[in-house]
């Protein structure tokens, strides 16, 4: 359930997730309790090959509506809008661009194209599993009077600018509620926190629909997630450069 909530945060807040030192002790139970909560265990491998979703982000009060599609492998299509002025980005898992009405269609930037390749993993989003973490008990902590069980996460591919994240799920419900995390911005280190809620029903599974980010306690990006469908039904030409 996260690595979209990352790519979101790349793509509009400009983060990227980093590793910690973390092995698992006992965790498993938590994650486990979690897939079966949300009903991400009853997706086959090939439903999550491809997903779409419809978003609205808002950072510091503009919103920017989208439309995603997500392949692997590393392929990207978004539509979105920002300030008024439409813009789609696309990848291809090797190459991407960035193109604007009038203005043609522009390579993506290298760097760009790095932090994204990792983010449209379509299997990691909103999972937390073996195959693209490590992790560990963080102990307990109570908000609300709900008690929230934190696992330290590392995720096994390093990337920059992110450390010791914490995700908090709930005792009662197994569902996650917010993660914290340090981010590291312009040589500073900032505290950063998600919040997750609204859960929602897509098809088989149960997924927040409403993400808040907050740094150093100031809100800095809402997404809300108004559509989403897994095994959508994209053909290899959606990510093509862009005429």
């Amino acid at each position: 359930m996260k690595k979209i909530l990352l790519w979101a945060a790349v793509l509009c807040a400009g983060l990227a997730a980093m590793p910690v030192q973390a092995q698992n002790d006992g965790a498993d139970a938590v994650i486990e309790r979690y897939e079966r909560a949300t009903g991400l265990d009853r997706l086959s491998p090939s439903e999550m090959t491809c997903v779409m979703m419809e978003v609205v982000a808002e950072v510091q009060g503009m919103a920017m509506p989208m439309t995603m599609v997500l392949k692997e492998p590393g392929k990207m299509n978004v539509d979105m809008e920002v300030a008024g002025q439409k813009m789609r980005m696309v990848t291809d898992g090797e190459k991407g661009w960035v193109s604007i009405p009038g203005q043609g269609t522009m390579p993506m930037p290298d760097e760009m194209m790095a932090q994204l390749r990792e983010q449209t993993n379509v299997s990691q989003n909103y999972r937390w599993n073996k195959k693209d973490y490590s992790y560990k008990l963080a102990g307990e902590v109570q908000e609300g009077g709900r008690t929230y069980t934190g696992v330290l996460m590392t995720p096994k591919k390093p990337q920059p600018q992110v450390g010791n994240m914490v995700v908090y799920f709930d005792k009662e419900s197994g569902l996650v509620s917010f993660l914290t995390m340090d981010i590291e911005q312009g040589g500073q280190t900032q505290s950063a926190r998600m919040n997750f809620s609204a859960y929602r029903s897509y098809g088989k599974v149960k997924l927040p629909s409403l993400y808040k980010m907050l740094v150093n306690g100031s809100p800095m990006m809402t997404l809300e997630i108004k559509a989403l469908q897994y095994a959508y039904p994209a053909a290899d030409s959606l990510f093509a450069k862009p005429e």
